[in-house]
């Protein structure tokens, strides 16, 4: 039944990637399928509960293919898209130079491959034993298996949570939605939805390095950054929401980096950005945040090319982003939901504090009396940081070096192009993590000291950004150009 479930996930989420174009790549479709097939179930659950259906395996099945059922139905019918065509719009395996075997791509994909195997394997063999799934996430997923309902027997009579479970018991429902349908499914333990999350993630962003023209190798390199992510990669094997916010917030950046770079060609990736971000926005609250700042991209191109296609993608934007996160409060303001924690929760101050102004730099970054800064921390991230600074340096010193000697204006257009492709990635890594720890700066700190939650729920929320800045140091025109020319030196000039 497990496997029958996961199968029917994706489908569905294979149906809705169609849906959306057929240009998509086999790739593609494969990374994003799990990601938005168990996004649009969970969402399913949330309408459950709304309209008094209890949450159990038939309902859901019953909801995704009808989900599957409407997909197609869109893309042959409304779309007028040929079977064929939608099933199988190119042939992977033309025009391949098999004889041509890249063996240091071939190596790191071996290594990577090992390393996802691992994953697996721990998430399989191994139980749930951290705290926080133990007293939130993963035990919401066995409640919800087992009584059919996300408000439960985890809160009391007065809708306050069990007392250890403090903030978990009303966090967004994908992460512990996921886990739900693992359980309804007969798993003995939740953590192979983590091995889900992580593998397809994995898959998505192979595929997205190579739409944004890096080269095999390049691509590989890209993913061994994001591997060696200490922090997340532990992460994998836990049955926690960072990982998968992490997952839902690079991706759906990645996507809309594409559509930022040709916003005609490459339009279909908007939507999927889209439909990333929205599934984010149900993974943790604050994940509103990215999709704030990926809908102030498109809100600056609508303002700059004003018309009614781009004016309908902002509106469709605002609304599908924010649409299951309003549901979600909507839903713990009608049954009295409140976490058992001071304050009852969390709440911001936009008040300035020369004291936590000091406390906040200094986690973040550590100096004097802060030992502990997180960013720059080679336990946490390794070198990812450090690599980002080198090559936005390089990146900026190589744009100045290539305009000043363009001999006419077409190679200065082109190199114009070139900063244009940074400047779109340097949005995607810097506004995020910037949002994000000011964002930090702002919570009243009345339910658990800055320390702890700098120190633990920021240093786990940087995921995301972490990954955005290998997307930066892979895919800027300095290392780009360089595994171009390393192409080139292997296999000669096409």
């Amino acid at each position: 039944m497990l496997w029958l479930s996961i199968i029917i996930t994706f489908v569905l989420g294979f149906s809705f990637v169609t849906a959306c174009s057929s240009k998509f790549s086999y790739m593609e479709k494969l990374g994003a399928s799990f990601l938005l097939g168990i996004g649009i179930q969970v969402f399913w659950m949330m309408i459950f509960n709304f309209i008094g259906i209890k949450i159990s395996l038939l309902p859901v099945y019953v909801a995704s293919f009808l989900s599957i059922g409407l997909s197609w139905t869109y893309t042959l019918m409304w779309r007028k898209v040929a079977l064929s065509e939608a099933v199988w719009p190119y042939n992977p395996f033309k025009n391949k130079e098999w004889h041509k075997v890249n063996l240091p791509w071939l190596v790191l994909i071996l290594f990577i491959s090992y390393i996802l195997w691992a994953i697996t394997i721990k998430c399989l063999f191994w139980p749930t034993f951290e705290f926080d799934a133990v007293a939130g996430y993963d035990l919401v997923g066995k409640i919800v298996a087992a009584e059919g309902s996300f408000y439960n027997s985890l809160f009391m009579s007065n809708g306050v949570s069990l007392h250890n479970m403090s903030l978990r018991a009303v966090y967004p429902p994908l992460v512990s939605g996921s886990f739900a349908y693992a359980y309804m499914s007969g798993a003995e333990t939740s953590k192979i939805i983590s091995s889900l999350y992580y593998g397809s993630f994995i898959v998505l962003m192979y595929a997205l390095f190579r739409r944004s023209e890096l080269t095999h190798l390049g691509t590989a390199f890209g993913l061994l950054l994001i591997i060696f992510i200490p922090e997340m990669v532990s992460h994998a094997a836990l049955s926690q929401t960072n990982m998968p916010q992490g997952v839902y917030t690079a991706t759906g950046f990645m996507a809309l980096y594409l559509w930022m770079i040709n916003k005609e060609k490459n339009a279909h990736y908007l939507f999927l950005s889209i439909f990333i971000f929205a599934c984010n926005s149900m993974v943790r609250s604050e994940n509103i945040i990215f999709g704030f700042v990926a809908g102030l991209a498109v809100l600056l191109h609508t303002l700059k090319n004003r018309n009614k296609k781009n004016f309908i993608n902002l509106l469709t934007f605002g609304l599908v982003v924010l649409l299951p996160f309003i549901l979600w409060t909507v839903f713990l303001k009608i049954y009295g939901m409140k976490p058992a924690a001071p304050g009852e929760g969390l709440s911001l101050s936009l008040a300035y504090d020369a004291q936590k102004f000091t406390d906040w730099w200094g986690f973040l970054w550590g100096y004097k009396n802060y030992p502990d800064g997180l960013v720059m921390n080679q336990n946490f991230y390794a070198l990812v940081p450090y690599l980002y600074v080198l090559f936005l340096f390089a990146a900026i010193v190589l744009a100045v070096i290539r305009y000043v000697m363009a001999a006419d204006e077409q190679k200065k257009t082109l190199v114009k192009k070139a900063i244009n492709k940074d400047l779109a990635l340097l949005y995607i890594s810097v506004a995020p993590f910037a949002l994000y720890s000011i964002f930090y700066y702002f919570i009243d700190y009345d339910w658990d000291s800055i320390r702890n939650v700098m120190l633990f729920s920021f240093k786990r929320g940087l995921f995301g950004p972490m990954v955005l800045a290998c997307c930066f140091i892979v895919l800027s025109e300095p290392l780009k150009l360089s595994f171009a020319a390393i192409g080139r030196f292997m296999y000669g000039k096409k």
